[in-house]
């Protein structure tokens, strides 16, 4: 269980390690580089372990014309380091960004969600559509959402 844990707003260049290291299994930054980091209504969150950063993730204003929000962001990046995986560091995280989200006045995130993270984003009360695809060197997805 994670102790002295804190979660707060970062710059767009504190996620790059993570995403590099998690999400791209070392590839080089410019593929960890998103469109829209660096726009002003997008935000980015460290989960910080003893002030350690452990866990990332990235929140853009943006819609999924699938979904019925009026204001949408859509999570990407999401990402915890392996050690400290299974403690809840991005389960805390998501509810701070909740927190965020609705207090810019949207009413509903989303993600493309790895099929083989499906089942932590149905724990956090995100509900699926059934369509999966393929992420070129990335694998099969699905979009899960969450009004709120």
């Amino acid at each position: 269980m994670l102790s002295d844990y804190t979660v707060k707003i970062i710059g767009k260049e504190d996620v790059l390690p993570i995403r590099r290291l998690v999400l791209r299994n070392g590839q080089p930054f410019p593929p960890c580089v998103f469109p829209g980091d660096e726009l002003a209504t997008s935000f980015h969150l460290g989960g910080f372990q003893s002030g350690r950063l452990i866990c990332i993730g990235s929140f853009f204003q943006r819609s999924n014309e699938k979904l019925r929000g009026l204001r949408q962001y859509q999570l990407r990046g999401m990402a915890t380091l392996k050690e400290f995986q299974g403690n809840r560091a991005g389960s805390i995280l998501i509810r701070e960004a909740e927190r965020i989200i609705k207090e810019r006045g949207a009413d509903l995130w989303w993600c493309n969600a790895r099929v083989s993270a499906a089942g932590y984003y149905e724990k956090l009360g995100l509900e699926a559509l059934d369509e999966v695809f393929m992420i070129e060197g990335v694998g099969p997805h699905k979009v899960m959402y969450r009004e709120l």
